[in-house]
């Protein structure tokens, strides 16, 4: 598969984080709405018999990548650097084939998008007033991207044809993104058109991966390495189903990085079956795939 850029720039704050699991979500809607249900159950099929139709990785900040998580980099200063640890391109290039790199000239520590958030009144259900007993006020977390990330985001493809899915990002660009976009949050145009990005292939004598997105490891997967964990409460699109609460998700972060010894696959992780008796989508998985760049690792990463 050939790995594609596309330029997500956001025009509202948002609440739900830029994951590959959510996109895919969002993603999924979109291709029910617009192809109808069995063209999404055969995506779900692909992704179920370990021959992934696409990959995706989180949207990330601007030009910036996630530097291999196991070394202990240093700012300018001298200082050890903030997590997450994010390089530009030249130097995310360099340190996949010498992971010896811990002061990259472009080291930024630190979250790449800062709290905007915004109160809102609810209404009482008996007057549709703000004012009396039912009503209150409450706070939604949301967020927007940092000075130094252009204001865009990349977000990576792994496709032989990325017309589809660049397809169905421009319906998800006409209702938005994630929690409360019926509100104006997660509002979002595309720059352009898909462009092929091949410097995340194949790197000849490759002997592990980095990931460009949250994932769940399949047993199977390499566990030597150097990851964070992160936990997440994924839940079904807005009020679409009764149920909408599929529990609880340990993933590893981006950056996370593991050693194949062999060339390494584009993909590792898994979908993972979130369906429960009470649920009214029962072949509804999770995209818990990492989006793996070929890496030259040490042993001790």
């Amino acid at each position: 598969m050939t790995t594609w850029r596309l330029r997500l720039r956001p025009t509202s704050p948002w609440a739900t984080p830029w994951h590959a699991d959510s996109l895919f979500g969002a993603l999924a809607w979109r291709c029910a709405e617009a192809y109808g249900e069995d063209a999404l159950l055969k995506w779900i099929a692909g992704f179920q018999s370990g021959d992934p139709p696409f990959l995706l990785s989180d949207a990330l900040p601007g030009d910036w990548f996630p530097a291999p998580l196991g070394p202990a980099y240093k700012t300018p200063a001298g200082d050890k650097a903030k997590v997450p640890v994010w390089v530009r391109p030249p130097d995310f290039q360099r340190m996949l084939l010498d992971p010896g790199l811990l002061t990259p000239p472009s080291l930024s520590g630190g979250e790449k998008s800062s709290h905007a958030d915004r109160r809102q009144a609810s209404l009482d259900r008996a007057t549709d007033r703000t004012d009396t007993e039912g009503g209150a006020l409450f706070e939604v977390e949301q967020q927007i991207l940092s000075a130094d990330t252009g204001g865009f985001f990349s977000l990576y493809i792994r496709t032989e044809a990325p017309d589809i899915l660049e397809a169905l990002i421009d319906l998800l660009s006409v209702t938005g993104f994630g929690k409360k976009c019926s509100t104006g949050l997660g509002a979002f145009t595309v720059d352009g058109k898909a462009e092929p990005y091949p410097a995340l292939d194949n790197y000849a004598g490759a002997n592990g991966f980095v990931s460009l997105s949250h994932f769940v490891p399949a047993r199977t997967d390499p566990t030597q390495g150097a990851w964070r964990t992160h936990v997440s409460y994924p839940k079904y699109h807005g009020s679409s189903v009764k149920h909408p609460f599929k529990g609880r998700l340990v993933q590893l972060t981006p950056g996370s990085c593991f050693h194949t010894a062999a060339q390494p696959r584009p993909w590792y992780g898994r979908g993972v079956e979130v369906a429960r008796k009470h649920d009214e989508f029962p072949k509804a998985i999770q995209y818990g795939f990492a989006f793996a760049v070929p890496a030259i690792l040490r042993p001790e990463a």
